[in-house]
């Protein structure tokens, strides 16, 4: 298995070169990321991408990404999933590398954009022991990241590329705990997931402070501006909490 050096010295490049502002943040999580299925951008499971609604969102995905990339949509495949295509990582089951590599991202860009504020961004520790000393029987044995200023945890950012039920129920049961526990601690949700009622459950849920999507216009975009997804925000509004 890679080490967590191994991962950041795939990730630090390309997010140093495509992501110089909040507003690029999207572009460099998937240039390393965002990977093809079944001949598709990979924006749902593949038996979804399958069935003609979601292959024409995919496409749809792929067209939009061809304008921002300035290339033709059949050459986008070639211009995103980096991390996949690097030799620590190409034998490898995509789903196995991608949600260590999410979070690291998100680490790497929040403490980029973070400013002089003195936040502290905290990747999968250890609850209990090196962050929120002394809580017990956590649903879950590490956060995925946390905020951290001077002594005190401030935040928890729950990175889930996507959705599925095990996923969501996950994030919703820390959050819950955190309440109780913490109740002056901000709960926040990064994720890539498309379909409209998952993230609809995640919206409607008051325990989370807000939902920062990937790339915010996409989503709207293949799902028509579906109402439900209207409070949903952009990844590029994750990091003005902590300037």
């Amino acid at each position: 298995m890679p080490t967590r050096d191994e991962y950041i010295q795939v990730i630090e490049p390309i997010l140093d070169e495509f992501s110089a502002k909040p507003a690029d943040a999207w572009n460099g999580i998937y240039r390393l990321l965002l990977w093809y299925e079944s001949g598709y951008p990979h924006i749902v499971e593949a038996n979804e991408l399958k069935k003609m609604l979601w292959g024409e969102r995919a496409r749809m995905v792929e067209g939009e990404l061809a304008k921002m990339f300035d290339c033709e949509p059949h050459q986008v495949r070639y211009r995103v999933g980096r991390l996949f295509h690097h030799q620590s990582f190409k034998r490898m089951q995509i789903q196995n590398p991608l949600g260590i590599a999410f979070t690291l991202s998100l680490t790497r860009l929040l403490k980029k954009f973070s400013g002089s504020a003195g936040y502290d961004f905290h990747t999968e520790e250890a609850i209990g022991r090196s962050v929120f000393i002394g809580l017990k029987d956590p649903p879950r044995r590490a956060s995925d990241i946390v905020v951290i200023r001077g002594d005190d945890e401030v935040a928890i950012i729950s990175a889930k590329w996507s959705l599925r039920h095990d996923r969501l129920k996950d994030m919703l049961d820390e959050c819950a705990y955190f309440r109780v526990v913490r109740p002056s601690l901000k709960f926040y949700a990064a994720t890539n997931e498309y379909m409209p009622a998952r993230l609809a459950k995640l919206l409607i849920d008051r325990c989370i402070e807000d939902v920062f999507h990937i790339k915010r216009s996409l989503v709207m975009l293949v799902n028509n501006d579906d109402t439900r997804l209207a409070s949903i925000r952009d990844l590029s509004e994750l990091f003005a909490p902590f300037q």
